[in-house]
Formats: C-alpha cells, sequence, structure tokens
C-alpha cells in the first residue's frame, strides 16, 4: 500500500494437504476340512499384488509491501506448506489348512509348478514449496519488514507383505516357490525461502527481519505405539534425571515421540535443553517394526516335489530426501538499519525392516533343490542444507544471521 502517511500490509497464505491410503490385498485358497484333498493337471498360481502411490505437491507464497512518503512503513508476509501423507498397505498370498492341518493335513497334488507369491509396491512423492517476501519502505519514516516462510512434510509408509505355504501336504511334479517382494519408496523435496527489505530514510531504525524453515520427517516399515506411557513430558521439572526415566515429547519436529534416558542422573534438569538424538544418551521406545513386515513361511506342511523348492523374501527401501532453507534480510536507515536472518533445515529419516524366510514344523521334505534366501537392501540418500544473509546500512548497523541444518537418519534392519 501506498500513503502520504503511513503503510500497512499483511499477507498470510497457510496450505495443508492430508493425504492417506490404506488398501488390503489376499489371494487366498484355504483347503476344508481335514483329510482333503485336490489334484490339479496344470501349475497352480496364487498370486496377490498390491501397487499403491501419492504424488502430493503443496506450494504457498506469500508477499507483501509497504510504501509511505512520510510516515512509517510495515509489511508482514507469512507463508506455510505442509502436507502429511500415508500409506498403509498388506498384501498377502497363502495356501493353508483352514481346519486343524496338525493330525491330518488336507492333501493338494499338483501336476505342473506351484507359486504362492505377494508382492507389494509403495511409493510417496512429496514437494512442498513456501516462499515468502515482504517490502517495507519510507522516503521520510521508518521502515519494518517481517517475513516468515516454512515447508512441512510428514510421510510415512506401513504395511506388511506375506507368503505363505501352512498346513498342507503338497506333492507335485515341478517346482514349488514362495515368495514375498516388497518396493518402498519416499521421494521428498522440500524449500524454504523468505526475504525480508526495509528501507527508512528518516532518523528513526529499519529493522528487516527474514525466518525460513524446512522440516521432512521420513519413515518407511515403521509404526508407533500408543501403549507407551512416559514419566515426564517436556514441561515438568524433575528433580532428578535417572537412567531409565521416560520423557514424552510434545513440541518439535520428535513431537509425539517417547525416550528413555540412558545417562548418569542429572540435577534439575531442564528437559526442553536435552539432545533427544543423542544416541548414547537417549532411545526412543514407542516405537515398533510395522505389523509382520516382510516374510515368506512355510509352516507345519509336508512336501514332496520332484523340482526344487524356494522360499524366498527380498525388500527394497528407498528415502531419498532433500531439505533446504534460505533467508535473506536487509535493513537500510539514516539512523539504525537491523537486519535479522535466520535460515533452518531439518531432516528426519528412518527405516525399519523385519525380513524373513521360514520353515518350520515340516517334517518331510522332498526336492531336488532347496533354497532359503532374505535379501534386505535399504538405501537412505539424504541433503540438507541452510542459508542466511544479512545486511544493515546506517549510521548504525545490526546485522545478524543464523544458518542450521540438521539431519537425523537412522536404518534398523
Amino acid at each position: 500500500g501506498t500513503d502520504s502517511g503511513s503503510a500497512t500490509t499483511l499477507t498470510v497464505a497457510p496450505v495443508l494437504a492430508l493425504n492417506r491410503v490404506a488398501a488390503s490385498t489376499e489371494a487366498r485358497w484355504a483347503l476344508g476340512n481335514n483329510g482333503d484333498e485336490a489334484n490339479i493337471e496344470g501349475n497352480l498360481k496364487v498370486l496377490a499384488a498390491g501397487d499403491t502411490d501419492i504424488t502430493a505437491r503443496v506450494s504457498a507464497t506469500a508477499a507483501s509491501a509497504g510504501v509511505s512518503q512520510s510516515g512509517a512503513a510495515k509489511a508482514l508476509s507469512f507463508a506455510v506448506s505442509m502436507a502429511r501423507n500415508a500409506i498403509s498397505n498388506t498384501v498377502v498370498a497363502e495356501v493353508l489348512d483352514d481346519a486343524d492341518g496338525l493330525t491330518n493335513r488336507p492333501a493338494l497334488r499338483v501336476d505342473g509348478d506351484v507359486e504362492i507369491k505377494a508382492t507389494r509396491e509403495s511409493a510417496i512423492n512429496a514437494q512442498g514449496l513456501a516462499t515468502a517476501i515482504a517490502i517495507a519502505a519510507s522516503a521520510s519514516g521508518s521502515g519494518l519488514a517481517i517475513s516468515g516462510a516454512g515447508a512441512l512434510g510428514f510421510n510415512r509408509i506401513n504395511g506388511a507383505t506375506r507368503a505363505v505355504l501352512s498346513g498342507v501336504s503338497l506333492s507335485g511334479g515341478g517346482d514349488l516357490r514362495v515368495e514375498a517382494r516388497d518396493r518402498s519408496r519416499i521421494e521428498a523435496r522440500l524449500r524454504a525461502t523468505a526475504a525480508s527489505v526495509a528501507i527508512g530514510l528518516g532518523s528513526g531504525s529499519s529493522p528487516a527481519a527474514a525466518l525460513g524453515l524446512a522440516l521432512a520427517r521420513n519413515e518407511i516399515g515403521q509404526s508407533q505405539r500408543a501403549d507407551v506411557s512416559a514419566d515426564y513430558t517436556l514441561a515438568d521439572t524433575p528433580s532428578t534425571l535417572s537412567s531409565g526415566n521416560t520423557v514424552r515429547i510434545t513440541k518439535g519436529p520428535l513431537r509425539g515421540g517417547v525416550y528413555e534416558y540412558l545417562g548418569k542422573d542429572i540435577d534439575s534438569p531442564v528437559l526442553a535443553n536435552q539432545n533427544f538424538e543423542d544416541r548414547s544418551l537417549w532411545q526412543r521406545v514407542d516405537l515398533q517394526s510395522a505389523e509382520a513386515d516382510l516374510s515368506a513361511t512355510m509352516t507345519r506342511s509336508t512336501v514332496d516335489m520332484s523340482g526344487s523348492l524356494t522360499v524366498s523374501a527380498e525388500a527394497r527401501s528407498l528415502i531419498d530426501a532433500e531439505v533446504a532453507a534460505t533467508s535473506v534480510a536487509i535493513g537500510a536507515s539514516s539512523g539504525t538499519g537491523i537486519a535479522v536472518a535466520v535460515g533452518g533445515a531439518v531432516s528426519l529419516n528412518l527405516i525399519n525392516r523385519d525380513v524373513f524366510s521360514l520353515i518350520n514344523h515340516s517334517n518331510q521334505i522332498l526336492a531336488s533343490d532347496i533354497s532359503i534366501k532374505s535379501e534386505n537392501v535399504s538405501t537412505l540418500d539424504s541433503r540438507t542444507g541452510a542459508a542466511a544473509i544479512s545486511g544493515a546500512l546506517g549510521n548504525t548497523g545490526v546485522a545478524i544471521s543464523v544458518g542450521l541444518a540438521l539431519a537425523f537418519n537412522e536404518v534398523n534392519t
């Protein structure tokens, strides 16, 4: 706005996206009563496949400008974009005895090959952008410019992939394959940019402040337990913090987590100042692997196959995160110029997979070759950067700039 007196502008631009996919895919042959028989002249295929994807692009832009000829000029701008994406997808392929198969298993005769296969593919592609620009200029008064910007992304993939042969007496003339395959991928790109310019040609001060924040939290194969209690929250003031005490995080990027203290006793601790990502002092206790995750199993069965027997589970997990924040502030005045710029980027990434192949309680197995294989390949690529630039011009100039980039990456297999 322009005014011969004063000018004040305010701009706000929040954007919020909440996306959730919950799916279940099952292929099942449940043989009936004990002693049942089934004969197949060709091949038997029990195949289950699930493919789920979320693509989210959120963008928030705020721009404000205040221009005054003689009075004070003020410009305030604020921009936030946030996306929360979650996939829970379960895929199961199984051939089993629907009754108690321990005493008299159902008989299944297949002349050809037997394939029991579960395949799951899950992907989240999230992009977030926040831009805030504030400009205040006064020809004879003071200028005040405050900018903002925040790009937040929370992405999670959970679920299970299971291939099962259980409680069946199986014979055949070909190969037997019990296979589970999983592909989970999260790609997150978050950028926050804040710019603030304050110009005042009068004798007063012209402060400019800009803040840029980008935060990403990505998890694969992890779920949070609701039954975990905590001794304290961040707001509590215990007289002593002892090993084994637990703290629930109530704010910030780690919000919702419960952490157990592992160090020596601390008198009158300030819980809000603790570094909960220090693995030598704290461990998180409210997370667990999601469901059974990935498994290929043959249990309580007898097998007589002319060909080979393969029980295989294979997982491929990828988190590719790029988080960046930039802040620029310039304050210019004939009196005092003040510029404060803060840029912060935080990336928290976790992969936790349980992968196993199993033959259990199967007392008779005949095959030309037997292979039991588990493979777990987890890749985490995290790039985090923050930049802050400030400049102050005047008879007295004060410029402060802070750039902070944090990345916490963990792979548990």
